[in-house]
């Protein structure tokens, strides 16, 4: 029974599934963290720009 359960075609596909959702989830994380630290970057530049333009 344990040899029938380890050759399944369902476990085999839950593998590839899973492991499949795992590398986009990562993908997508990482994409969302790069576009996050551009945004933050953007805006506190503008704030700088901003605040450096009153005192001139």
């Amino acid at each position: 029974m344990k040899l029938e359960l380890k050759n399944s075609l369902s476990l085999k596909l839950l593998r590839v599934v899973l492991l499949s959702a795992l590398i986009v989830g990562v993908v997508l994380s990482l994409a969302q963290i790069v576009f996050d630290v551009y945004k933050t970057r953007q805006a506190v530049a503008n704030d700088a720009h901003r605040i450096l333009g009153l005192n001139s």
